[in-house]
This record gives C-alpha cells, sequence and structure tokens, in this order.
C-alpha cells in the first residue's frame, strides 16, 4: 500500500456512505459522502479503512460476504 487518497464528495446518493477502491498503481482511494455528519463520515472512514488493511480488495469472498464480516466487526 503506497498510498490512501480520501475525498469527501457530495454526488454520492445519500444511501451510499462511502466507498473504497484500489488504483492501477497499488494505491487506494476513499471516498465519503459529505451530505453525512462527521460522526457519520468518521465510522465510514474506519470501514473502508478496515477493508484496506484486512486485504479485502485480494479476498476471494464476495463484495457482500465482505460487507457482512465489516459491519459485525464494528
Amino acid at each position: 500500500m503506497d498510498y490512501i487518497n480520501v475525498q469527501v464528495v457530495e454526488w454520492l446518493p445519500i444511501s451510499v456512505k462511502g466507498l473504497s477502491t484500489m488504483n492501477d498503481d497499488d494505491g487506494f482511494t476513499i471516498i465519503l459522502n459529505g451530505k453525512h455528519s462527521v460522526e457519520t463520515l468518521l465510522n465510514t472512514y474506519i470501514h473502508e479503512m478496515s477493508h484496506i488493511l484486512n486485504d479485502d480488495f485480494s479476498n476471494i469472498i464476495s463484495a457482500s460476504e465482505l460487507e457482512t464480516i465489516r459491519h459485525e466487526e464494528c
């Protein structure tokens, strides 16, 4: 992991608190939905970091199963 780029945007639907993606250069981008409160953004950031730190982008488990696992950890 070379870097983590964090962006707060307001173009996501309100139902999406945030998301993370692995970039082509092995860095990551976390996108947070600025329509939510600071507390929600912090919790979402922690959640997205858990995906990165647990190497979920290389996992063979489906994204929906990973979401269930990560939400149970919080």
